[in-house]
C-alpha cells in the first residue's frame, strides 16, 4: 500500500510539473529594449466526417485553438519569429522596437494539424502591428475560416478576421503568472487595470 501511494504522489507531482510552463530568460525580453506583443485565436474547418452520398451532410464545422504563430520584421522578413504558446494565445516579449506582420499560424487540433502560410491577398495591414522598447500589444483575436478543397457542397474559401479587444484583460490575465516577478509585471498589471 505504501508503494502504491508514492507511486501516485510521484505521479501527480510530474503532472504538476508537466502543466506548468516555464520561460527562459532569453524568451522573456526587457522592456527597456524589448516590446510585449500578445495574439490569440481560432480556425473553424469544415472537415468530413460522413459518407453518406449527400455532401450536405458529411462535413461538420470543427473548431480549433490556434496553437502558435510565427512573425517576421517588415525591415528583415527573411528571419521568422516564433513566439511563446499555450491554450490558443501566442506570445513575444523580447521583440525588437519595430514593424512585424503576421506571417505562419500553427493550428493544432484533432483531427486537424496544419500550419497555414497566409496568402498574398490577404490584407496584411489587419496583421501588422508595431511595438516600441516597454510597449505592450494586443494584436486580437485571429478567426480563420477554412472550407477544404475536398468539399464539393460548400464555396472554397479562407477568410480571416481580426477581432481587436474580444479578450484582452483575460488575455493578459493568462500570461499574467509566467511574468510575475519580472520587470514585464508592472507594466501587464497596469494593461489588466486599463482594460478591464
Amino acid at each position: 500500500m505504501k508503494l502504491f501511494i508514492a507511486a501516485l504522489t510521484s505521479f501527480a507531482i510530474a503532472t504538476v510539473l508537466l502543466g506548468c510552463k516555464t520561460l527562459s530568460p532569453s524568451a522573456i525580453g526587457d522592456p527597456k529594449r524589448h516590446g510585449f506583443v500578445l495574439i490569440e485565436g481560432e480556425a473553424m474547418i469544415h472537415t468530413k466526417v460522413h459518407n453518406t452520398g449527400d455532401p450536405t451532410q458529411d462535413y461538420v464545422t470543427r473548431t480549433s485553438d490556434i496553437d502558435a504563430v510565427t512573425v517576421e520584421n517588415v525591415a528583415r522578413p527573411m528571419n521568422a519569429l516564433y513566439g511563446e504558446y499555450r491554450a490558443g494565445q501566442t506570445w513575444f516579449s523580447n521583440l525588437e522596437p519595430g514593424t512585424y506582420r503576421v506571417r505562419d499560424i500553427h493550428v493544432k487540433g484533432d483531427p486537424n494539424e496544419f500550419s497555414y502560410h497566409l496568402p498574398a491577398d490577404v490584407d496584411p495591414s489587419a496583421l501588422t502591428f508595431s511595438v516600441d522598447a516597454g510597449g505592450l500589444v494586443y494584436l486580437g483575436y485571429i478567426e480563420i475560416f477554412l472550407t477544404p478543397m475536398t468539399n464539393p457542397a460548400l464555396p472554397q474559401t479562407t477568410r480571416i478576421a481580426l477581432v481587436r479587444n474580444k479578450h484582452e484583460f483575460v488575455a493578459w490575465e493568462n500570461v499574467y503568472d509566467l511574468y510575475a516577478k519580472t520587470k514585464w509585471e508592472p507594466l501587464i498589471l497596469k494593461r489588466m487595470a486599463e482594460t478591464k
